[in-house]
């Protein structure tokens, strides 16, 4: 991968996800994070001691040789046994750096030190060697014979969805023109809307998010009462911190218009408590929690001071942020639009199922390549959380399979349920040839089975 290539971080909505996995990722995972911190752990690393040891040595010895040069040029009298004194002064102190060099002993040390930080890093990669399958290229092979012609505009599509979901406007732009899709450009408008919210909020501006409240106020009664309190709440409490009002809905509850981000003023009381009586109030009373507003009646007595009072938490970054992420899953819900991008949905579900397909891809090793892209089932069972489950899921209890729309579930006239391609095996593919059911006694046939459809 370029590591120069990058794109900025999106303007506004920008949620944290985890994903769900099994067991053995959960403890390789964990093993791979205990031999990380390992390596990291503080060692005592002898060089800089070393270092200053022999500077300090080298300083000292230049120090004493100066001396006896300043010494030897001072003498007058010039005498051959004076030059002689001298030079084994020199040699003297040489070898006494020599000696202090060789106490230190510094490559034993070294050595030790080495040996210990080498140990702890290859146990590492063995340990990311072991869980994390590292080649990947084969399973790629296997399972993807590359995008066809017919499949690319979908491809295509589910990018640019990716990156409206996530504010990457311009690059969706760009990938828009390049590909010709340009009818696909309006269907960006929704999230450039929520982003919109989503940096108003950042900024602690709650004008534009109680202004499409406002708008929405009739489902949102319905939908999510509890976006509403949480965003009056917030008003609330910024007008008693010192807001000045900019940023909000009026007291009326209208909410209109997009203001700028509301600054630090005077505190008005007055003000906040009208708030608090003709909107934050009708807004409990939809969610039955009038008793919370009773609590909040009395950040009035810390007006101006709330970041010294016990409604502290309630103003703080983590409210802003779990409410800015009600206000982005309610707003999508409102328009239709998933939680989460295709793109991004698949992407987990390949992280989670990449160890099993590596095995798989190391038993079909010689295959044609894409030997499994042309089937809609995978040779193995994945075990994936629930949240990845979208739709109903049926296997047979007669062969252990999993139905699937050529093979569909069938009911009986005895209410049992098995698949198609079992009933034919019962009836021996003949429409009339009655069977008898493989789990009571009623006897029938093909022709008075129904298949059955999930709804969900």
């Amino acid at each position: 991968r370029d590591s120069s290539f990058s794109l900025p971080p999106p303007p506004g909505l920008k949620q944290e996800r985890r994903g769900a996995m099994s067991a053995p990722q959960h403890d390789a995972l964990a093993a791979i994070t205990k031999d990380m911190d390992r390596v990291a752990k503080s060692r005592s690393d002898p060089v800089p001691d070393l270092i200053d040891h022999l500077i300090e040595d080298l300083e000292t010895c230049k120090e004493e040789l100066d001396a006896l040069a300043g010494d030897a040029d001072s003498a007058s009298d010039g005498s051959h046994e004076g030059n002689t004194g001298h030079g084994e002064e020199v040699e003297q102190t040489i070898r006494r750096l020599v000696e202090g060099v060789e106490r230190l002993d510094p490559l034993p040390k070294i050595t030790s030190h080495h040996r210990d930080v080498q140990a702890a890093q290859a146990k590492l990669c063995k340990g990311i060697d072991k869980a994390l399958p590292a080649d990947v290229d084969r399973v790629i092979a296997l399972l993807n014979g590359g995008v066809s012609e017919a499949a690319a505009p979908t491809l295509h599509r589910v990018i640019l969805q990716h990156l409206a979901a996530e504010g990457y406007f311009e690059a969706a732009e760009v990938l828009t023109r390049e590909c010709g899709l340009q009818e696909l450009a309006e269907r960006f408008a929704p999230y450039k809307r929520l982003h919109t919210l989503r940096a108003a909020m950042n900024e602690q501006n709650l004008g534009p998010a109680l202004a499409w409240v406002h708008a929405r106020q009739e489902e949102l009664a319905i939908q999510s009462p509890q976006l509403v309190f949480a965003l009056h709440r917030l008003r609330f409490l910024q007008l008693l911190g010192g807001g000045d009002g900019s940023g909000g809905a009026a007291p009326t509850g209208a909410g209109e218009g997009s203001q700028p981000p509301p600054g630090r003023g005077p505190c008005d009381v007055t003000t906040a408590l009208e708030y608090g009586r003709s909107v934050l109030v009708p807004a409990a009373e939809g969610m039955a929690q009038l008793a919370e507003v009773q609590q909040l009646m009395g950040a009035l007595l810390y007006a101006g001071r709330l970041e010294s009072s016990p409604y502290a938490p309630l103003t703080g970054p983590d409210q802003w942020r779990s409410t800015a992420d009600l206000l982005s899953s309610v707003y999508l819900h409102l328009e239709g639009l998933p939680a989460e991008s295709a793109l991004a949905c698949v992407l987990r579900v390949g992280v989670l199922a990449l160890p099993t397909l590596a095995k798989v891809a190391t038993v079909l090793h010689g295959k044609a390549k894409g030997a499994l892209s042309t089937t809609d089932r995978l040779p193995v069972e994945l075990e994936l959380p629930k949240e990845f489950s979208f739709h109903s899921i049926f296997a047979c209890p007669v062969s252990r399979e999993q139905c699937t729309r050529a093979n569909p579930p069938m009911a009986l006239p005895c209410g049992h349920v098995i698949s198609m391609t079992s009933i034919s095996k019962l009836a021996r593919g003949c429409r009339t040839t009655r069977f008898k059911c493989p789990y009571c006694p009623t006897e029938t046939t093909m022709a008075l089975t129904r298949e059955i459809i999930f709804s969900g």
